[in-house]
């Protein structure tokens, strides 16, 4: 392989992975947004069955459901924060960084630092994008528990 046919692929793999941490700062973000929707969904049914007849004049089975709905919504509240905390991100080599390392290197050299910076970011990136879907997922799942109990709860509230 000719040292212009590494320079071409180094460059087309540069081009090519540049946005790469954008992409991932946008997964990041809408995973925050789907996590308020899903705390602030899980707060409303939580409101309401606070303020149901079935939780000031229930039953001990219509008590049982509104406490297993207190602990899920409990859940999703630290869901909910443990996903939205684990913001940490690497940043890829920036301009103040790559002029006072790079400033007297060839061009070839500073384009395989980035490559690599931009390799090695990713992975650490991705490993936080995915512990933020991991949560969300344990607060969509909590959150799917405190509606079934608040909705067995009026049930078994209407039963007695």
């Amino acid at each position: 392989m000719t040292e212009e046919t590494r320079e071409d692929t180094l460059d087309f793999i540069l081009s090519y992975t540049r946005g790469a941490p954008e992409q991932l700062f946008s997964v990041a973000d809408a995973l925050d947004s789907k996590v308020v929707q899903i705390f602030a969904a899980a707060s409303v049914v939580m409101g309401l069955a606070g303020v149901s007849e079935a939780s000031v004049h229930g039953s001990k089975a219509a008590l049982s459901f509104l406490w297993i709905a207190l602990i899920a919504y409990s859940c999703t509240s630290l869901c909910a924060f443990v996903s939205m905390n684990l913001r940490r991100f690497r940043e890829s080599l920036q301009a103040n960084v790559l002029w006072r390392d790079y400033h007297d290197k060839d061009v070839s050299e500073i384009k395989h630092a980035i490559v690599d910076d931009i390799r090695t970011s990713f992975g650490e990136n991705r490993e936080i994008v995915d512990g933020k879907a991991e949560w969300a997922q344990r607060g969509l799942a909590a959150a799917t528990i405190e509606v079934l109990a608040v909705v067995l709860m009026v049930i078994s509230s209407r039963l007695v």
